[in-house]
């Protein structure tokens, strides 16, 4: 016999809220808050506000893994480390960074939303793309000369 579903109440939401802050990981926060990771997913799908909280939260959060991260890359390695050690670590920042980069437009709200299905791109909306990029590009390109401009005028002659 299955075990009945439990209601998340405002104290639990609040527990799975704050933990998700700290850690952005739903299933450690779902586990401090008592429930199942499937019953938070299942109020994320029901509530509006609990999924926007939910979002703000992971946001939080993974801008604290990011500065964590980016501190830890930071951090001067000790002489006396072994080559080892610092490959470990090395594999550890590329493989944590990668995870954030690639969650990083869902937490940003870039992404479609979770309820969403994914677009086939059409040939007009490639079109538009490659038009985009190539008009970003030219006013690149027009920043770059620009700045050689004023650069070349600043120096001595």
């Amino acid at each position: 016999m299955a075990a009945p579903k439990k209601t998340m109440t405002a104290g639990m939401r609040g527990i799975f809220l704050e933990t998700l802050t700290e850690t952005a990981n739903v299933t450690a926060s779902a586990k401090a808050a008592g429930v199942s990771s499937i019953e938070v997913y299942r109020l994320r799908k029901a509530s509006k506000g609990f999924c926007d909280q939910w979002a703000r939260a992971l946001g939080e959060g993974y801008v604290r893994l990011e500065a964590e991260m980016l501190a830890e890359a930071l951090k001067p390695i000790a002489n006396a480390t072994c080559d080892k050690t610092v490959k470990q670590k090395a594999e550890r920042n590329r493989i944590a960074m990668f995870l954030l980069t690639a969650h990083r437009a869902a937490v940003r709200g870039e992404a479609k939303s979770h309820t969403a299905t994914a677009a086939v791109p059409t040939r007009a909306t490639l079109g538009a793309a490659r038009a985009d990029l190539a008009a970003r590009f030219a006013t690149m390109r027009a920043r770059m000369i620009d700045s050689e401009t004023v650069d070349d005028s600043l120096s001595p002659a």
